[in-house]
């Protein structure tokens, strides 16, 4: 079966954003992050859902992590991000060569991604990954 969304080299560049917008994220918060701007629409974050409208997308949330994971072993490698271990767990950041891929993305698709992780990274950047968590697994998109 080939899968349009959601492929480990899509998942690896919308994490690069969302690192890129942010100051250090854990694999919890860009898992999170990710499906936020994903499905916008659903938490008030942009007019649409990047991949389509889907009611059953907190189901996604478990299989993402690992896949999100996997993902940022890849940048790591790439030396796009890097890797800062601190007491609250490790922080993903991006490097100068992960900034300049970031800068040169310039798809709608992109475009729109890096407009929502903006949004998203304001937005949460103060409340605790285990709420964020429990407002993208509650039935019906947290409304």
């Amino acid at each position: 079966m080939t899968r349009i969304f959601n492929t480990p080299f899509e998942i690896s560049m919308r994490a690069l954003i969302i690192i890129s917008v942010s100051n250090g994220l854990t694999l919890d918060r860009i898992n999170a992050y990710d499906f936020l701007a994903t499905y916008g629409k659903q938490y008030g974050i942009s007019d649409f859902d990047l991949n389509g409208d889907c009611e059953a997308s907190q189901m996604q949330v478990d299989i993402r992590r690992q896949l999100t994971r996997d993902a940022l072993k890849e940048l790591v490698l790439k030396r796009y991000i890097y890797v800062q271990n601190l007491k609250k767990g490790f922080l993903y950041k991006p490097t100068n060569i992960g900034c300049v891929v970031v800068s040169q993305m310039e798809s709608d698709y992109a475009k729109e991604f890096k407009r929502n992780a903006i949004a998203i990274s304001k937005r949460f950047s103060n409340i605790k990954e285990s709420e964020i968590i429990r407002l993208i697994t509650k039935p019906n998109g947290g409304k």
